[in-house]
């Protein structure tokens, strides 16, 4: 069977990777050819008419690849407006399936999307429990719950990972002080839109705390040094996870981090400013679907974790909100309970194994 495999970011690169093991295991005659290109991966519509060309070309060479290719089936990975597009020319011109691991996530806004998916796609393998009932409620009743590639990760680390605070600390070059954790995102420009506000807040608590921003590798720590200037913090890359294990609370960028520090056991604060805030809050209860932006409370379907959204998110916020979670704040021990129920709830599979043996059986 011969599979072709399209993703746009880190995260969709490292499970497409992990798919592709897994599909080689179940069809020994698997051919592949993979389309990844990070650098079409825009968010918001200002960057995407920015750039609107290029990524409009790569639209056009990705259809050309297949056309030449001629695979037996496509699998999106995430990257939904990218993969949505290349969806819909595979059903008017190439009549294959079409498999998406790790869904759009439409139940959040741009919920219309629901009609190019009964229409476009085969099959959604999806790592969130709640989205089987979400999609069938809305007619569509081809998703299937593959388990959660992040609660895996995350078990593997924490298995394989024993190093001791004092360890960690003397690599790091960190003193004894317990350390609050800054997780600003991976995209330059949500890590200009929020990390200032949060470091202002984190400030306030550097006297006992030490302040430590766990940086994604494709950030320029010039970009960083910009934004933390005049703050106590100490900047480590691509460490997150350890960062996490030994830190007491952390303030984070909405996205699968807010999920990743859940299982971690660190209570957080939830910070998404957006440009023109104020605007933005005022569109937020017509533009998004949902009652809540994080995976932590979207899996539990309540309020857990506080999420400070576009205009809320100021230092004084996110200060009140830090107080709270912080040892003795009134909201840290339910917010740790919680997470245990979240982890209940997410089960546990292997995710690129189920995806795999699905997709093969429906070939």
């Amino acid at each position: 069977m011969r599979y072709f495999l399209i993703a746009g970011e880190a995260s969709g690169n490292l499970h497409a990777t992990r798919l592709i093991e897994q599909l080689k295991t179940q069809d020994k005659e698997a051919h592949f050819n993979y389309y990844y290109h990070p650098e079409l991966a825009y968010m918001g519509y200002v960057a995407v008419i920015m750039h609107l060309r290029k990524i409009l070309q790569g639209i056009k060479a990705c259809k050309q690849e297949i056309i030449s290719w001629k695979p037996d089936c496509i699998i999106l990975v995430d990257y939904p407006g990218f993969n949505l597009k290349i969806a819909d020319f595979v059903h008017k011109n190439i009549h294959i399936p079409v498999f998406y691991y790790i869904s759009p996530k439409i139940w959040a806004w741009k919920e219309r999307r629901i009609k190019a998916i009964r229409r476009n796609i085969t099959a959604i393998l999806s790592i969130l429990p709640f989205e089987e009932d979400w999609y069938a409620h809305r007619n569509y009743h081809n998703v299937r719950y593959v388990g959660n590639p992040s609660a895996e990760e995350i078990d593997d680390f924490l298995k394989n990972n024993k190093t001791d605070s004092t360890t960690f600390r003397k690599q790091y070059d960190l003193d004894e002080r317990p350390i609050i954790a800054i997780l600003a995102g991976s995209r330059k420009q949500e890590i200009e839109l929020n990390l200032k506000q949060m470091m202002e807040a984190a400030a306030h608590y550097s006297g006992d705390y030490q302040l430590v921003l766990a940086a994604a590798p494709t950030i320029e720590y010039s970009i960083l040094h910009g934004l933390t200037a005049g703050y106590p913090v100490k900047i480590i890359k691509d460490a997150t996870y350890q960062i996490l294990q030994h830190s007491t609370a952390a303030l984070v960028t909405s996205g699968t981090a807010t999920l990743e520090t859940a299982l971690l056991g660190v209570p957080q604060v939830v910070c998404y400013r957006t440009h023109f805030p104020h605007i933005a809050s005022i569109l937020r209860n017509i533009v998004l679907k949902i009652k809540y932006v994080s995976l932590v409370n979207l899996i539990l379907q309540r309020s857990l974790v506080e999420e400070l959204l576009a205009s809320d998110v100021t230092p004084e916020n996110i200060q009140k909100g830090l107080e709270r979670i912080l040892p003795g704040g009134d909201k840290r021990a339910e917010m740790l309970a919680g997470y245990l129920q979240m982890r209940k709830t997410l089960g546990k599979h292997n995710t690129a194994e189920n995806a795999a043996r699905y997709i093969v059986s429906l070939m």
